[in-house]
């Protein structure tokens, strides 16, 4: 599959430069990518990408950079419900009430349930979250 991505600053890049963690899935069809940058905090990133493919089908995933205090997390993630409880937990640790070592207790749980996932997943929840996003 090829595609190119153009981040917000207009550089194009091909995909495989921030897709490694997709690399043990295979798309047959040729598509395109859109990528948002959302700078929550200089300590907490999250980059969104949206692969369109030419039948229309949709997928979505999170590149999140946590770092607080020397320690630091970066990981991928594939649904929604995911980013929400870690910016929920990184917000909570940078406001005192939540330890670090919680937030990584959690991303790891969820980096666990996250290596079962297969294409036919990542294809139904890119289809949910569209709808909730864009409403088609």
């Amino acid at each position: 599959m090829s595609m190119a991505a153009a981040d917000p600053s207009g550089s194009v890049r091909s995909a495989c430069e921030f897709t490694a963690d997709l690399s043990h899935l295979v798309f047959d069809e040729e598509g395109t990518v859109a990528r948002e940058n959302l700078v929550l905090s200089p300590e907490l990133r999250v980059d969104e990408t949206h692969l369109h493919f030419t039948d229309g089908a949709s997928l979505f995933y999170w590149v999140f950079s946590f770092h607080w205090n020397g320690e630091r997390w970066h990981g991928q993630l594939h649904e929604s419900r995911h980013r929400d409880l870690l910016i929920t937990q990184a917000r909570a640790v940078m406001a005192g009430f939540l330890p670090f070592s919680r937030f990584q207790d959690t991303a790891g749980l969820v980096r666990t349930e996250q290596e079962h996932y297969s294409t036919d997943d990542l294809r139904r929840f890119g289809c949910r979250y569209r709808y909730e996003k864009l409403g088609w």
